[in-house]
């Protein structure tokens, strides 16, 4: 049976640490059983932002939770403009989790979510060569997320092979940005990434 994390309010920072040691929910990539480089986590923060969907982001998760609901929404908003200062990455990773868990997410969310994370990587590793060239310097060894909620160990591995193996191919990761947004995603076709979940998305 699976964990409903929405709630009336959201969580405090405090209460979300507590959480996550319990869950053992994200943290970095294991590279051959082993952690990995810090471009792995979801709730790394980058110095001058990550640009997605015309808007300015301070991390992976950061932009996946806003993402959750309508653009015009005080939601977004509030999210979007949440300040990172005086925080570490998973402070500031746990309270926008916690935040875009607090309220009911746009009603097509559970069919583009995948999406809206593999974009999002795909965006940070096209915006910042040097975190590609870590990721790229892990190719030929075996990379698995870490355990997270609800289905998120297996498609977040999914996520960073498919970007390795895509860096790997010699186009730049800008343009495959753009051949992903415009070619390759069917919101019909509920598969990810010419894998085959195991469990169907619901």
């Amino acid at each position: 049976m699976g964990i409903t994390f929405a709630t009336s309010k959201a969580y405090s920072v405090a209460s979300i640490l507590r959480l996550r040691g319990t869950m053992i929910m994200g943290g970095v990539c294991t590279i051959d059983g082993h952690d990995g480089p810090e471009c792995t986590d979801n709730f790394q923060m980058l110095h001058d932002g990550l640009v997605f969907s015309g808007y300015r982001f301070y991390s992976v998760e950061h932009a996946y939770q806003a993402s959750k609901f309508p653009e015009d929404s005080s939601k977004f908003h509030h999210i979007l403009h949440l300040s990172p200062i005086g925080k570490s990455d998973e402070e500031f990773g746990l309270t926008v989790w916690s935040i875009g868990n607090s309220a009911a997410p746009r009603p097509d969310w559970d069919s583009i979510k995948v999406k809206i994370m593999f974009l999002a990587n795909l965006h940070k590793f096209a915006q910042y060569r040097s975190l590609a060239a870590e990721l790229m310097a892990t190719q030929g060894k075996k990379l698995e997320a870490a355990p997270s909620t609800w289905r998120w160990q297996f498609f977040n591995t999914q996520i960073m092979n498919r970007i390795r193996d895509l860096n790997q191919c010699g186009i730049g990761l800008q343009d495959w940005v753009s051949w992903w947004l415009h070619e390759v995603w069917s919101e019909h076709n509920r598969t990810f990434i010419y894998v085959d979940p195991p469990y169907p998305l619901e």
